[in-house]
């Protein structure tokens, strides 16, 4: 499994700052940041594309409920006075902008936000990618922070756009599940798509191990170890929204909330299943390299064996002396060829009585 790597832009200005300094510290972005607004309910659905904050407040002040995506964040001064539009708080603001957080959620008085790491596969299908992805859920809006463009809820919004589901007939707080949901379900895929690689693996080990295969199975693990690193602090924070009482969470939506923890834990438990089939397959890997070493160093073994007397006969009769028996015999030579001949298949004929060979 590949993984994309990308530049990263990192702010050592952040050290010894205060709590609460907006500052970006990700990866960089080569496209600006752009805000888009999707304005529903059960009878609109709109998406606007907006330039500036001005037209983002003309949608705020409809009775429609809005989700406004935010790609890209290193337009810092752009961001705080969006903050300042949605009275967030400074941590929260520092929060989105720190692309290296640990998934959380976090109950503000006015606001709940929920971070994790959003994972997908590019158009290759096999290198697999990750950004973070930030939720603020306001009383009728939905704010979602990016670090770039493209993302996994294109079905998400095609099922909004159609009317299908509940997400056009709820509000935020169910759209702020949903997304959380899709992810969950994104997680689950990858975790099958790795044991559909280790069903090759599996099978290249059985029918011709190279070093190749070792290292896809370490490549394996790492991804693994990754995905299990977000996995974790997702669960727990799941659970905490689960538990939330915040008057910005309608009761039916809990539920829903409480089915996207048992995903999680579903998802935590077969990834735990992938990685202990990787050790088990590393195992047998390093076993089987090992017995074919043990065959050829008693293959070897066996040949050398083998040629120990007769080069012990052919060296006795490569002395100059001018004085030994057998010099002069007129059957001499047929008779060290019969004798040597004789000798290694005693020896050969003993080796398979005692199943060495």
């Amino acid at each position: 499994m590949k993984r994309r790597h990308r530049h990263t832009k990192t702010n050592v200005m952040k050290l010894g700052m205060p709590p609460g300094t907006p500052m970006y510290v990700g990866e960089a972005s080569a496209s600006p940041t752009s805000l888009t607004v999707v304005e529903y309910d059960a009878n609109l659905y709109e998406v606007v594309q907006c330039r500036t904050l001005e037209e983002v407040d003309s949608y705020r002040k409809s009775p429609t409920t809005t989700w406004l995506n935010i790609d890209g964040l290193e337009d810092v001064p752009l961001l705080e006075r969006l903050a300042k539009r949605f009275q967030l708080h400074p941590l929260l603001l520092e929060d989105v902008l720190n692309t290296r957080q640990r998934p959380k959620f976090e109950d503000y008085p006015e606001h709940l936000f929920f971070v994790f790491r959003m994972y997908s596969f590019e158009p290759d299908g096999e290198t697999l990618k990750s950004e973070q992805l930030s939720l603020v859920l306001g009383k009728d809006y939905l704010l979602s922070f990016q670090e770039e463009k493209g993302d996994i809820y294109d079905m998400l919004r095609e099922r909004m756009r159609l009317g299908k589901g509940r997400v056009r007939t709820s509000g935020p707080d169910y759209l702020f599940y949903a997304m959380l949901d899709v992810a969950m379900d994104y997680y689950l895929l990858i975790v099958e798509h790795f044991e559909a690689h280790l069903d090759h693996i599996e099978e290249e080990l059985l029918t011709n191990p190279t070093e190749r295969t070792l290292q896809k199975m370490y490549e394996h693990r790492r991804d693994a170890v990754e995905l299990r690193r977000s996995l974790l602090p997702l669960r727990e924070a799941l659970s905490q929204f689960a538990r939330c009482e915040s008057p910005l969470l309608q009761p039916e939506t809990r539920l829903y909330i409480r089915d996207a923890c048992d995903h999680a834990q579903r998802a935590l438990d077969a990834l735990d299943h992938y990685r202990e089939s990787i050790a088990t397959l590393t195992e047998i890997y390093l076993s089987t390299m090992s017995e074919r070493m043990n065959q050829v160093i008693k293959r070897l073994t066996l040949v050398a064996t083998i040629f120990i007397p007769l080069t012990f006969v052919v060296g006795v009769y490569g002395m100059n002396f001018d004085y030994m028996p057998e010099l002069r015999w007129k059957y001499g030579y047929l008779a060290v060829w019969i004798a040597m001949i004789t000798l290694v298949t005693a020896m050969l004929l003993y080796f398979k009585k005692r199943r060495w060979i």
